[in-house]
């Protein structure tokens, strides 16, 4: 199967998009909760052509990446506790990773 060249920039145009979103994500969460940031990821889609999907593979970079800097993933109910202000049991590097 050929990539069309609208595909390659969609990917493109998709990173940027998951980056800006995460990032958003962190920064309004971090309002009023404990001093650890926690990034959270959100993930879309997966191997579709649509601009918020990402393949298996680049899902598997992206895991390997993170795990390989120390990042552990959490729960949301981890999270939620976060939140409140409760950081008891948090990894020194800790992130969530959802998928709708």
């Amino acid at each position: 199967q050929r990539t069309q060249p609208h595909q390659k920039h969609q990917s493109g145009f998709s990173s940027r998009i998951a980056l800006a979103v995460a990032l958003l994500v962190m920064v309004l969460s971090a309002r009023g909760a404990a001093a650890v940031p926690i990034p959270v990821l959100c993930y879309h889609q997966m191997n579709s052509l649509s601009y918020l999907s990402v393949t298996s593979a680049e899902l598997g970079r992206q895991m390997d990446l993170l795990r390989a800097r120390g990042y552990e993933s959490i729960t949301p109910e981890q999270y939620v506790e976060w939140l409140r202000g409760n950081t008891a049991g948090l990894p020194a590097k800790p992130i969530l990773i959802t998928f709708d």
